[in-house]
């Protein structure tokens, strides 16, 4: 367990029923190339193999021994079930409602008794298009270590060749 310092405190402790420090970020997904259908299965399992790389997405928050200490961040097991969810929108939609359903998946607080992230896959776009919305608190990642949370866990190729990754 380490502490939970400076500015990622300030977010976990300043955070509101109507104020929520998340990073919340759409990808679009064309898999007609891949190998298999992309959905929260393939997520899942691609999770299962590469979580020990991501130690940001196995950190979970918690009050320090005895509550003196203020948080601690404490790595643990990741149900993914919990985590990975799957949401439809009515066949051929467009971005306005992909935008309209990933407003509707931030506007809701990360559980404070699991690591701070969630991955929701959605189908149903126009063109076969398939989406990724990644919500994950903002005290575990900004801006761009979020991007590269998203790049250990996600192949911009179809059937990329095996390359170990380093931690991130």
């Amino acid at each position: 367990m380490r502490a939970v310092t400076g500015i990622d405190a300030g977010f976990l402790h300043t955070e509101t029923p109507s104020t929520h420090w998340h990073v919340l970020g759409v990808c679009l997904i064309d898999d007609r190339c891949a190998g298999e259908p992309f959905g929260a299965a393939v997520v899942r399992r691609v999770l299962a193999d590469r979580l020990d790389r991501v130690e940001v997405l196995r950190r979970r928050v918690v009050d320090g021994p005895l509550g003196l200490t203020g948080l601690v961040w404490a790595l643990g097991d990741v149900d993914l079930d919990a985590h990975v969810h799957e949401r439809s929108l009515p066949a051929g939609a467009g971005l306005s409602e992909l935008a309209a359903l990933a407003g509707e998946i931030g506007s809701h607080p990360l559980p404070r008794d699991r690591p701070l992230w969630e991955l929701t896959v959605v189908d149903g776009l126009a063109g076969d298009r398939k989406a990724m919305v990644a919500k994950i608190h903002h005290a575990l990642v900004d801006g761009v270590a979020a991007m590269g949370v998203l790049g250990a866990i996600l192949d911009t190729e179809p059937r990329p060749p095996p390359s170990p990754r380093p931690p991130v």
